[in-house]
């Protein structure tokens, strides 16, 4: 029996909160939290906010002000013990891209560093998207408009959103507990502007 593979979806919302957050940070690293639910093994995202107190770099995101993170940790504990159908599931970040290196991995210190913030949102288990973000310039005026392409669990989305300029996005996907991670299959749950090869 062919075994069934853990699936995580992004909603519209989701993906575009992102995205705009890719564009605003542009070469530097991104880093938000991830907001939706279990959907049978996988998951269904609903939504994604940027941390808007991050301090990034073209090769780090990091929190710079621990007690404005505190805040929102007891805030999502008390969203959490409400009965809230959606809550914190676990977060996003981007690597910005670079020739030599794999794109939509998670490195060690990534695991390392969001292991950590499960503990402090008291989840046992936590969804983590990484995004290599390729910003992109085009000598030839294209239309604006999107296509995304899935292949090894990981979901690629060529977005112009100018006539010479775009993003180029890889997402993967895993899920990390205290003992384990395994890589989810990435899917969006609803396309946006296109899907046609432009």
């Amino acid at each position: 029996m062919k075994r069934l593979e853990c699936v995580v979806r992004l909603s519209n919302n989701c993906f575009y909160n992102m995205l705009r957050n890719f564009a605003e940070m542009h070469k530097n690293e991104s880093l938000g939290d991830l907001i939706g639910r279990k959907n049978g093994r996988g998951y269904f995202l609903e939504n994604a906010f940027p941390n808007v107190t991050v301090e990034s770099s073209p090769n780090y995101a990091w929190l710079g002000n621990n007690s404005a993170r505190k805040r929102i940790v007891e805030l999502d504990r008390a969203i959490r013990k409400s009965g809230s159908k959606y809550g914190v599931v676990g977060q996003y970040h981007t690597h910005v891209y670079r020739k030599d290196e794999a794109r939509a991995y998670i490195g060690d210190k990534d695991i390392e560093f969001f292991r950590t913030w499960a503990r402090e949102l008291g989840l046992e288990e936590c969804i983590q998207l990484v995004a290599t973000v390729r910003v992109k310039s085009y000598g030839k005026r294209h239309r604006v408009g999107e296509r995304t392409i899935y292949y090894n669990r990981k979901a690629r989305v060529i977005f112009k959103s100018g006539e010479f300029f775009g993003h180029d996005i890889i997402i993967g996907g895993y899920i990390l507990t205290p003992e384990s991670i395994s890589e989810l299959r990435v899917r969006r749950a609803n396309l946006g502007l296109s899907r046609k090869k432009r």
